[in-house]
């Protein structure tokens, strides 16, 4: 019997591993890469020269960006794969206009989105990347252009009580880049071995530990 919690431990440690994430997945399985991560870039420097860059159409990435940001392998999302984050988290976006706006009072979807300080009691889905107190912005810019202008998303959460946390687009010249501002990329990595469901987790542990002991049960 000495070995099943050896064996229990294993199992349980493999299962982490698996269920560990370095970014936020969301619903469509995209893994969004955290904004932090990408900051300091404008439209026209993501944008694909030769073999380096993102493509403004498709969005797919290779190389790396003047300053080392490795992308492959990425998408740079577009305004309406953003849409998509936001409605997945239970917001309406603002239309895809530079300006919009969504607002709402003591919202729960803005803390859930906005990771004040990698840790702690709000473990939201990507760090913050602007700190204007009492209010946390994510920001990032998209590929979509609209009137000449590249649309960049952002989140604020105003942690004071009743206070208004909202969604914006800013519409941004893409020669420029804006502090604070990341870029907004995931992926789909089809490479990932497949995780369990916690039932079939459960079934394969309770077959493992049986066949322990039947093993051990058998004469010699």
């Amino acid at each position: 019997m000495r070995h099943i919690p050896s064996l229990i431990l294993w199992i349980s440690l493999y299962s982490s591993a698996l269920l560990a994430q370095p970014n936020y997945v969301d619903g469509a399985g995209r893994e969004w890469r955290q904004l932090i991560e990408t900051q300091g870039y404008a439209w026209n420097e993501i944008s694909k020269v030769g073999i380096n860059g993102c493509d403004t159409l498709t969005g797919a990435c290779s190389g790396t960006l003047s300053g080392g940001l490795n992308v492959d392998g990425w998408i740079w999302a577009s305004y309406d794969d953003v849409a998509q984050l936001f409605i997945g988290v239970g917001v309406s976006p603002p239309p895809p206009i530079g300006g919009g706006l969504t607002v709402e009072i003591n919202s729960s979807w803005a803390p859930a989105m906005i990771d004040r300080d990698g840790a702690g009691p709000d473990p939201g889905y990507f760090y913050r990347t602007f700190d204007a107190r009492p209010n946390d912005i994510i920001a990032g810019i998209t590929r979509t252009i609209i009137m000449n202008r590249a649309l960049a998303p952002y989140v604020l959460d105003d942690f004071a009580a009743d206070s208004q946390d909202f969604i914006m687009n800013n519409a941004r010249d893409p020669r420029f880049f804006s502090p604070g501002e990341g870029i907004w990329m995931y992926r789909v990595n089809e490479a990932l071995p497949p995780i369990p469901e916690p039932t079939i987790f459960w079934l394969m542990l309770s077959a493992a530990i049986l066949m322990r002991l039947r093993s051990r049960r058998q004469p010699t």
